[in-house]
């Protein structure tokens, strides 16, 4: 992840929202966007993520996708967290990077309604998602 980026956000954010920021840095996620509205994730596929089949486990999609969405809520200047999500699987990926694409569809009072495309490298689709995060707290953008 950008540190910089990273260093940039909570200062402009503030250290509560340094939280949202410390599963990127485990996972390996990087922030490849990042505008009001407009964030876009990158994760590195690598063998530990992985299941017996040798294709990347569904859980680590599901992740990325709530991370992108969780993310975006923050860029909008929403601290919000996920009370539901739904994901479908269209194409297998073994190796390479998966990148993310978001799309707002709905931004309340008390609720904003994202989706979530993840491709791979070949920028073909490979999963879909939406969610729908609740906002617990504003921030100035």
């Amino acid at each position: 992840m950008n540190e910089g980026l990273k260093e940039e956000l909570i200062e402009k954010y503030g250290e509560k929202v340094s939280i949202i920021f410390e599963p990127l840095i485990y996972s390996g996620v990087e922030i490849e966007k990042w505008e009001k509205g407009n964030v876009e994730l990158k994760l590195p596929v690598t063998e530990n993520m992985l299941n017996r089949h040798g294709i990347l486990q569904g859980g680590m999609s599901y992740t990325l996708a709530d991370m992108s969405a969780g993310i975006t809520a923050v860029s909008l200047g929403a601290g919000a967290i996920t009370v539901q999500g739904s994901i479908n699987y269209i194409k297998s990926v073994k190796e390479g990077y998966i990148f993310t694409k978001n799309k707002i569809i709905h931004e309340g009072k008390s609720t904003i309604v994202i989706n979530v495309e993840l491709f791979n490298e070949n920028k073909e689709l490979i999963s879909n998602g939406v969610f729908t995060m609740f906002i617990v707290d504003r921030y100035d953008v």
